[in-house]
Protein backbone atom coordinates (compact mmCIF):
# COMPACT_ATOMS: atom_id res chain seq x y z
CA UNK A 1 0.00 0.00 0.00
CA UNK A 2 1.57 3.28 -1.05
CA UNK A 3 1.01 6.82 0.27
CA UNK A 4 -1.67 7.68 -2.31
CA UNK A 5 -3.65 4.55 -1.38
CA UNK A 6 -3.49 5.54 2.29
CA UNK A 7 -4.78 9.02 1.43
CA UNK A 8 -7.58 7.45 -0.63
CA UNK A 9 -8.56 5.30 2.36
CA UNK A 10 -8.65 8.30 4.67
CA UNK A 11 -11.24 9.90 2.38
CA UNK A 12 -13.57 6.91 2.65
CA UNK A 13 -16.11 6.48 5.46
CA UNK A 14 -14.92 4.14 8.26
CA UNK A 15 -17.37 1.40 7.22
CA UNK A 16 -16.68 1.55 3.47
CA UNK A 17 -15.99 -1.96 2.10
CA UNK A 18 -12.82 -0.90 0.28
CA UNK A 19 -11.39 0.70 3.39
CA UNK A 20 -12.29 -2.30 5.56
CA UNK A 21 -10.78 -4.76 3.08
CA UNK A 22 -7.54 -2.82 2.57
CA UNK A 23 -7.00 -2.51 6.32
CA UNK A 24 -7.70 -6.23 6.79
CA UNK A 25 -5.39 -7.10 3.87
CA UNK A 26 -2.55 -5.02 5.35
CA UNK A 27 -3.05 -6.64 8.77
CA UNK A 28 -3.15 -10.10 7.21
CA UNK A 29 0.15 -9.44 5.39
CA UNK A 30 2.02 -8.84 8.67
CA UNK A 31 0.29 -11.59 10.65
CA UNK A 32 2.51 -14.62 11.17
CA UNK A 33 1.20 -17.83 9.65
CA UNK A 34 0.26 -20.61 12.08
CA UNK A 35 1.63 -24.12 11.59
CA UNK A 36 -1.05 -25.02 9.03
CA UNK A 37 -0.10 -21.93 6.99
CA UNK A 38 -3.64 -20.53 6.75
CA UNK A 39 -3.95 -16.88 7.80
CA UNK A 40 -7.35 -15.42 8.68
CA UNK A 41 -8.52 -11.97 9.74
CA UNK A 42 -11.96 -10.41 10.22
CA UNK A 43 -12.81 -7.64 7.78
CA UNK A 44 -15.92 -6.62 9.76
CA UNK A 45 -18.54 -8.19 11.99
CA UNK A 46 -22.21 -7.36 12.39
CA UNK A 47 -23.58 -9.17 15.41
CA UNK A 48 -22.76 -12.85 15.01
CA UNK A 49 -22.02 -12.48 11.29
CA UNK A 50 -18.39 -11.88 10.37
CA UNK A 51 -16.85 -11.34 6.97
CA UNK A 52 -13.33 -12.76 6.98
CA UNK A 53 -10.33 -12.57 4.69
CA UNK A 54 -8.40 -15.83 4.41
CA UNK A 55 -5.05 -16.56 2.82
CA UNK A 56 -4.31 -20.22 2.17
CA UNK A 57 -0.74 -21.53 2.20
CA UNK A 58 1.18 -21.52 -1.10
CA UNK A 59 1.28 -25.31 -1.40
CA UNK A 60 -2.50 -25.85 -1.71
CA UNK A 61 -2.41 -26.54 -5.45
CA UNK A 62 -3.11 -24.59 -8.61
CA UNK A 63 -6.84 -25.32 -8.75
CA UNK A 64 -7.54 -23.66 -5.40
CA UNK A 65 -7.41 -19.89 -5.08
CA UNK A 66 -5.20 -18.70 -2.24
CA UNK A 67 -7.29 -15.66 -1.27
CA UNK A 68 -10.82 -16.15 0.08
CA UNK A 69 -13.56 -13.93 1.49
CA UNK A 70 -16.15 -15.71 3.60
CA UNK A 71 -19.31 -14.94 5.55
CA UNK A 72 -19.14 -16.74 8.89
CA UNK A 73 -21.93 -17.21 11.43
CA UNK A 74 -20.30 -17.31 14.87
CA UNK A 75 -23.57 -18.30 16.58
CA UNK A 76 -23.99 -21.39 14.39
CA UNK A 77 -20.19 -21.86 14.07
CA UNK A 78 -20.32 -22.31 10.30
CA UNK A 79 -19.45 -20.63 7.04
CA UNK A 80 -22.56 -19.39 5.22
CA UNK A 81 -20.94 -18.29 1.96
CA UNK A 82 -17.54 -17.63 0.50
CA UNK A 83 -15.66 -16.74 -2.63
CA UNK A 84 -12.20 -17.67 -3.88
CA UNK A 85 -10.41 -14.69 -5.38
CA UNK A 86 -7.52 -14.30 -7.82
CA UNK A 87 -6.60 -10.82 -6.60
CA UNK A 88 -7.59 -7.98 -4.30
CA UNK A 89 -10.06 -6.56 -6.88
CA UNK A 90 -12.03 -9.80 -6.86
CA UNK A 91 -11.77 -9.87 -3.07
CA UNK A 92 -13.29 -6.38 -2.94
CA UNK A 93 -16.26 -7.43 -5.06
CA UNK A 94 -16.81 -10.47 -2.82
CA UNK A 95 -16.39 -8.41 0.35
CA UNK A 96 -18.94 -5.83 -0.79
CA UNK A 97 -21.52 -8.55 -1.41
CA UNK A 98 -20.83 -10.48 1.79
CA UNK A 99 -20.69 -7.36 3.99
CA UNK A 100 -24.14 -6.35 2.70
CA UNK A 101 -25.42 -9.88 3.41
CA UNK A 102 -23.94 -9.82 6.94
CA UNK A 103 -25.71 -6.54 7.67
CA UNK A 104 -28.97 -7.91 6.30
CA UNK A 105 -28.70 -11.11 8.35
CA UNK A 106 -27.85 -9.18 11.49
CA UNK A 107 -30.97 -7.04 11.09
CA UNK A 108 -33.17 -10.15 11.21
CA UNK A 109 -34.09 -11.50 14.64
CA UNK A 110 -32.75 -14.96 15.46
CA UNK A 111 -35.32 -17.62 16.35
CA UNK A 112 -35.52 -18.51 20.03
CA UNK A 113 -33.70 -21.66 21.10
CA UNK A 114 -35.70 -24.74 20.19
CA UNK A 115 -37.85 -22.89 17.61
CA UNK A 116 -37.51 -23.44 13.88
CA UNK A 117 -37.52 -20.35 11.64
CA UNK A 118 -40.66 -19.77 9.53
Amino acid sequence: MNASNIDDLRNLPPDHPRRLLMIAHARLAVRPAPLNGMKLITIAAYGDHAVRLIELPSGVGHAIRRLWVELYDAFADCTLDGSGCNDISEALAAAEELLAEAKRLNARPRPAAGHKPD
